[in-house]
This record gives C-alpha cells, sequence and structure tokens, in this order.
C-alpha cells in the first residue's frame, strides 16, 4: 500500500501548502489594506439575503427571462430568494442530499444522518411543488452538468461540497454551460480556504477575471 501512501503524503502537502498561501494572503492584506480586510472578515461568515450574486445578476440582466442552476441547495432558502429577486423561466436545483465520502465538515456538511436528509429533501420538494418553472435534479453536480448543452445557461451559483478538487471541477464543469455573457459564481469564498484557492487557480489559469462581494464571488464569462 505504498502508492495509498504517498497519495496521501500527497493530498496532505497539497492542502498545507493551499492554507499557508491564504494565510500568508491574509496577512498581507491586514497590512497593504486594514480596512478592506475589516470588512472581508466582518462579512465573510454572513450569509446575506438577497446574497450579493443575486443582486449581481439583477443589475446585470434587469428583468430578462433567465434559466440558471444553483449547486448545493440543502433547506432551499437561497433559491427562493432567486425566484423572489430575478425573472426566472427555468431554475434547476442541483443536490445529492446524501453524505457520502468527503462531505464531512471540511466540505460543508451539515447532515446527520439519512433521515435528516430525506426530512431536508422532502421540505424542498414541498416548498417548491407549485412552482412550475423549478426542477429539483437530486444528483451529485458532476453527473447532473452532463445534463445540460454547452452554453445553454445564463447563470450557475456553486455552493456544494468546498473542498478544493470538488469546487475546482464544479467550476470546470458547469462553465461550459454558461453562454457568453452569462455569469459564473459561487458562496462561502473568503470564510473556506479550499474555496477560494479553487476559484483563484481556475481562474488563472483560464485567464478569467472574477469578483469578491463577501460571502460571495463571480465571474462573467469571457471568450
Amino acid at each position: 500500500m505504498i502508492w495509498v501512501d504517498k497519495f496521501k503524503q500527497h493530498s496532505n502537502l497539497r492542502k498545507n501548502i493551499r492554507k499557508a498561501r491564504f494565510h500568508v494572503a491574509e496577512k498581507f492584506l491586514k497590512i497593504a489594506a486594514p480596512h478592506y480586510h475589516n470588512i472581508i472578515r466582518r462579512h465573510a461568515n454572513v450569509s446575506t439575503v438577497p446574497r450579493p450574486f443575486t443582486t449581481h445578476l439583477k443589475n446585470l440582466f434587469k428583468d430578462r427571462p433567465l434559466t440558471g442552476v444553483e449547486v448545493g441547495v440543502y433547506r432551499g432558502e437561497n433559491a427562493k430568494n432567486i425566484l423572489q429577486q430575478l425573472n426566472m423561466e427555468k431554475l434547476y436545483l442541483v443536490d445529492p442530499w446524501a453524505c457520502y465520502e468527503g462531505f464531512g465538515v471540511d466540505g460543508a456538511g451539515e447532515y446527520a444522518n439519512k433521515n435528516e436528509i430525506e426530512k431536508v429533501y422532502n421540505n424542498v420538494k414541498t416548498a417548491f411543488a407549485g412552482h412550475g418553472n423549478v426542477e429539483i435534479i437530486r444528483d451529485f453536480s458532476q453527473t447532473a452538468s452532463a445534463r445540460f448543452d454547452e452554453n445553454s445557461l445564463d447563470f450557475v451559483y456553486i455552493d456544494g461540497n468546498h473542498r478544493y478538487e470538488h469546487v475546482y471541477r464544479d467550476i470546470k464543469s458547469w462553465h461550459l454551460k454558461v453562454k457568453q455573457g452569462g455569469v459564473v459564481g459561487g458562496h462561502d469564498v473568503l470564510n473556506i480556504i479550499d474555496v477560494i484557492t479553487a476559484v483563484s487557480d481556475w481562474c488563472v489559469e483560464n485567464k478569467q477575471k472574477f469578483v469578491i462581494s463577501p460571502p460571495d464571488w463571480y465571474l462573467t464569462k469571457q471568450e
């Protein structure tokens, strides 16, 4: 099992490097721009309603009919606000509502057990039962993304598993599904190290600029 040990060592090293990069950046920001640093720390853990991502969409698209996806629905509070704030022609809600390996604390998982998952899922189904413009997709993000054509969505909001590899894959997969000029974004960008690292890594590698509006981040899809 030598290769397993090597893999674990490599994974731990990458994780430690990400943490070090995050803390160095935070310390630099604290020294170079203390006012902005204080604003970030004050809002990083606040789940505002409407979230900044939704406000950005409203300002960008006005009353235009939109087709979009929320990845990571949980109890559906943010989805309800999206419906209130935006002119949604179709909103797809993607979430496995399942416990699985790698979903725990680092993945921002909050489900206690299978019964709790089913209770949350059934409550979400009930809450959106009367909305003909809402489709619930109980599936994992990567599998669900395969259902959509490329360049078919106006936006995707990513708030699923918050571990680095999941966030990175989600951006990579769902970015392809968004139209040029559409928006890709997500939640918990400053209070979970893996999220900001995955977002910045993918954007640098793909030459995409992104905006941080705590607790959200977003980018406009460019050529």
